[in-house]
C-alpha cells in the first residue's frame, strides 16, 4: 500500500509541476500584455488563447504519457482539451485525442465521431 501512495504522490507532484509551468507561462504572458497597450485587443486575445491552448496541451501530453490519469483514476478515460472560444472541426478534435490518448481510445472516439457527429 505504501508503494502505491508513493507512486501516486510522485505522479501528483509531476502533474503539479506541469500545471505550475502553465501558471508561470500565463502570468508572464499577461505581464507582456500590459506592456503592449497599443496592440489591437483582438490580436492580443487570439495570441493569449493560442498560447493557453498550446500550454494546456503540452501539460496534458506529459501527464498522459506518464500514465497519470490511468494510475490515479484506475480506469480508462478519454483526455480531450480545448479552450473556450476555439471552435474546431471534428478532424481537429480527433487530432487532439490522438495526441493525448492511446490507440484504443482514439479508435473508440473516431467511431463515436462517425456515428454521432455531422
Amino acid at each position: 500500500m505504501l508503494s502505491v501512495v508513493i507512486i501516486v504522490q510522485d505522479r501528483v507532484s509531476k502533474s503539479l509541476h506541469a500545471f505550475d509551468h502553465i501558471c508561470t507561462k500565463l502570468r508572464d504572458y499577461l505581464f507582456t500584455l500590459e506592456d503592449e497597450e497599443n496592440e489591437n485587443q483582438d490580436v492580443r486575445f487570439l495570441n493569449f488563447r493560442d498560447t493557453l491552448f498550446k500550454t494546456g496541451m503540452d501539460a496534458l501530453e506529459v501527464l498522459t504519457h506518464s500514465n497519470f490519469f490511468t494510475e490515479v483514476l484506475d480506469r480508462r478515460i478519454i483526455v480531450l482539451f480545448t479552450v473556450m472560444d476555439n471552435e474546431f472541426e471534428n478532424d481537429h478534435y480527433l487530432q487532439i485525442v490522438k495526441r493525448l490518448n492511446n490507440e484504443d481510445t482514439v479508435n473508440e472516439y473516431a467511431k463515436w465521431l462517425e456515428e454521432w457527429c455531422d
